[in-house]
């Protein structure tokens, strides 16, 4: 059962930052159930996702407009609780690049994430780019892709590729700079786009990232799927988002779990 009330809760909770776009949204029961499974519960759990998410500007998806993740609230909250530990998911990074965005560029924003999640005392993964199934993608799956998720970005698929590789050889160039935890995407995973994570997948591939948390650890067992904890959490409102031009806010947290866990959405 799912509660939609937040309940106090005075007991020290490990805090989870989850930070990513389209995979996360689409498997954000799964990454919460995961992050149960490794950290234990109650939890404290900030999420900053959301399709098309960007790591430095806004992005609008079918009229609904959200801050880029460095511009939106969950850095605030992250200074104001406390917390016994922090745990981190840093992912979905690179659909800046299709933006327009320059991998410089792109690398210096989570850059920025990934200190001031260092500097809560954060445990850090962060997964790579899926760059073997980019060299893989034929060009014709490549325009598909691009006309359906990001039609105003003109790259042809080799120049996709090239600033993919760089985008990627900077995150393991910052993963050597900070305490991060490196996850290369299995091309399993994927579906008919290279960027995109298959449903049946998702436990696997949180499995796999969030394990790193707690690498003595046995390996957790998969996440079961709920039906009714996702569609909960993908209806929670975030902080902020302008939908067709109007803002809303909502207090965060604005779910709370039968297990006292609090999900903030941002």
């Amino acid at each position: 059962m799912v509660t939609r009330g937040v309940a106090a809760e005075p007991v020290p909770r490990t805090r989870v930052v989850l930070l990513g776009a389209s995979n996360l949204t689409r498997g954000i029961s799964t990454a919460v159930e995961t992050a149960h499974l490794v950290c234990g519960s109650p939890l404290e759990i900030l999420a900053a996702v959301g399709h098309g998410r960007s790591f430095g500007l806004s992005s609008s998806v079918l009229g609904r407009r959200l801050p880029g993740i460095l511009d939106c609230g969950i850095w605030s909250a992250l200074r104001t609780s406390s917390s016994p530990a922090t745990r981190a998911l840093v992912t979905d990074i690179g659909n800046d690049l299709l933006y327009g965005v320059a991998p410089a560029t792109l690398a210096a924003w989570v850059d920025q994430c990934l200190t001031q999640l260092a500097d809560a005392g954060a445990q850090i993964v962060m997964t790579r780019l899926p760059l073997q199934n980019l060299n893989s993608l034929s060009s014709r799956r490549y325009l598909l892709f691009r006309t359906l998720f990001f039609p105003n970005c003109r790259y042809d698929l080799s120049t996709i590729r090239q600033l993919a590789r760089q985008l990627d050889a900077k995150l393991v160039e910052l993963a050597e700079q900070h305490p991060v935890q490196l996850v290369r995407p299995r091309p399993q995973w994927y579906g008919i786009d290279p960027i995109h994570v298959k449903i049946r997948h998702g436990p696997a591939v949180w499995r796999t990232a969030l394990a790193c948390w707690n690498p003595d650890a046995p390996l957790p067992p998969p996440a079961r799927g709920s039906l009714r904890r996702w569609f909960f959490l993908r209806t929670r409102p975030p902080q902020l988002q302008h939908v067709w031009g109007w803002a809303r806010r909502r207090t965060q947290p604005s779910a709370a779990l039968p297990n006292g866990s609090t999900v903030g959405f941002f």
